[in-house]
């Protein structure tokens, strides 16, 4: 063919048009097909990654809430370590590996799910949002995420549009064998799916924060009630305070609890706050179905470092037993896909899907779900791992 000059310009034409980085660009111009009917202009779309969300939670919160809602125990040193440590963790990105297909998909207990990042319990909800557990379940289902939820969502389980759900319990439920089999009994019939027994949390924490607050812990479920015109709020009736000695009027859980909770129901038991080792054999040779490895958002014990840094020693201590999930820190995909290269099967979050429901309600929520499923595709495909089966060990590296 004679090269004259239109064709040397058709030719042009079609080798940009071939660019990997033109076809990018036209395909974001075009709108998320996973919210069609959202308008361009709709401001839950304005930001940019889900940290984004922060500062508009925190414009419409009371400073109590706020504080409530982003602080930690203590010195706070787990709360910043579980950030930090996601720095000391380096991608070890594949090449000329066939990613136009990135699948998300994943099986937990039996379960599918569409990409693996589930909902964490998290109480306070309405001091955050009006009824903000009913809220935050409509948005899992939407969002087709599991939800691990601290109870009462029954009426949108029953509407027949309830997400999947695990139940959580802090022991209350476990103090005797009578109280356990009327608890699991009650759970099977309304349709739940696992149980998350959260472990560290046998004692309330110094938050300091809360503690110079005054921060009543039943304004969690009643809302915080409104200031004067002064800006005053009126006296919390039991507000955090320091250098109470800590006691209990029982006898807390043990691994014989556990024993006893797992000959009672066949439900999954997903044993929440494992950092060790020791503890994670246990789990796997006591019948649990899978552990969280988690510090409860550094809302806890405090100086225990951040989960991501215990996931290796945890993985391998349960031989592949049983699997190992972990929160703590999560913030973008990044941060999820180390967490997959160490061995975790899932991963959970949830302040930033509290700070979503607080700037946006339900379409917050699910935008935050919505971001962070995006960003482990896009990484995973410029990592080189089409699925999460090719994730491994050397997908990443410690410093």
């Amino acid at each position: 063919m004679r090269l004259n000059r239109r064709n040397a310009v058709k030719s042009l034409v079609a080798l940009v048009s071939a660019s990997p980085l033109v076809q990018s660009a036209v395909a974001q111009t075009k709108p998320a097909s996973s919210t069609p009917s959202a308008p361009a202009d709709d401001p839950v779309l304005e930001p940019a990654c889900v940290m984004d969300f922060e500062p508009l939670a925190k414009a419409k919160l009371d400073k109590l809430a706020y504080d409530y809602l982003a602080g930690g125990s203590e010195d706070e040193a787990a709360l910043r370590d579980n950030r930090a440590a996601f720095d000391r963790i380096i991608i070890r990105p594949r090449v000329l590996v066939d990613v136009h297909k990135v699948d998300l998909s994943t099986e937990l207990f039996g379960q599918k799910l569409d990409y693996p990042i589930l909902l964490d319990p998290a109480g306070g909800k309405n001091c955050l949002y009006p009824d903000g557990e009913n809220v935050v379940a409509r948005a899992a289902a939407a969002a087709k995420a599991l939800h691990i939820t601290n109870g009462g969502i029954q009426k949108v389980v029953e509407s027949g549009k309830g997400p999947l759900w695990w139940q959580v319990t802090t022991g209350a439920q476990l103090r005797n064998t009578q109280t356990m089999r009327a608890w699991v009994k009650q759970l099977d019939s309304q349709g739940c799916s696992g149980i998350c027994f959260t472990l560290d949390i046998m004692f309330v924490s110094h938050r300091d924060r809360n503690i110079r607050n005054k921060f009543d812990r039943s304004w969690g479920e009643t809302g915080i009630p409104k200031r004067d015109a002064r800006g005053k709020l009126p006296r919390a009736p039991n507000p955090e305070r320091a250098g109470l000695y800590p006691s209990r009027p029982s006898p807390t859980p043990t691994w014989e609890t556990v024993r006893e909770l797992r000959s009672l129901t066949k439900l999954p038991i997903v044993l929440k706050g494992i950092l060790t080792a020791e503890d994670a054999a246990l789990a796997a040779e006591n019948g649990v179905s899978g552990v969280i490895v988690s510090n409860h958002g550094g809302r806890q014990l405090d100086h225990v470092g951040g989960t991501i840094e215990a996931l290796p020693e945890v993985v391998d201590a349960v031989k592949g037993k049983i699997p190992v999930l972990i929160d703590g820190g999560f913030r973008r995909g990044t941060d999820i896909l180390k967490a997959l290269a160490l061995g975790a099967k899932a991963v959970c979050i949830a302040r930033p899907y509290l700070y979503g429901l607080t700037a946006f309600g339900q379409p917050g929520v699910e935008r935050v779900m919505e971001l962070l499923r995006t960003e482990l595709a896009l990484d995973m495909g410029l990592a080189g791992v089409p699925n999460l089966a090719a994730i491994n060990r050397k997908t990443a590296r410690i410093r």
